[in-house]
């Protein structure tokens, strides 16, 4: 089982490199659990109530593709230390971390998504903790995106 967490800020391509990537293999993706589970439009936000279910969908997924042994791809921003980390320790086996730069993501947030993503964006530089363990790509757009051997 190989299971590959991509995290960056909003609108970094995370769920772009992960569909290029992923094959055959499920994506679980955090903006898609939070869709099927509000019923809302995809990048709106709901309610408190709502993220908490939303997150706890995104976890007990994560953990069926465990159990079930299966390789696959994570998608979730998780700009602190211990997120990364308590997906490695659930059997997430690589993170790679997109570091696109702030002006990039927020360029996408004014083209593709609702205005209050922005505040998203300067969250996420704010409070990211780079961690060894992680493997860093620094593209500046999407013709950027390598394809991976993982």
């Amino acid at each position: 089982m190989t299971l590959t967490l991509i995290a960056g800020p909003p609108c970094s391509g995370k769920t772009t490199l992960a569909r290029e990537q992923a094959g055959d293999t499920p994506v679980i993706d955090f903006d898609d659990v939070y869709q099927q589970i509000s019923g809302l439009e995809r990048y709106e936000r709901g309610s408190a109530m709502v993220d908490e279910r939303a997150s706890s969908a995104f976890r007990q997924a994560i953990d069926d593709l465990i159990l079930e042994d299966c390789n696959g791809w994570i998608v979730q921003s998780a700009p602190r230390r211990w997120q990364p980390q308590t997906l490695r320790r659930a059997g997430v086996a690589h993170t790679i971390v997109l570091m696109v730069p702030p002006e990039v993501c927020l360029e996408r947030v004014r083209l593709e998504r609702p205005p209050r993503w922005e505040r998203w964006v300067f969250d996420w530089f704010r409070d990211y903790q780079s961690d060894p363990d992680d493997e860093v790509m620094c593209p500046n757009a999407e013709d950027d995106l390598p394809r991976l051997e993982v």
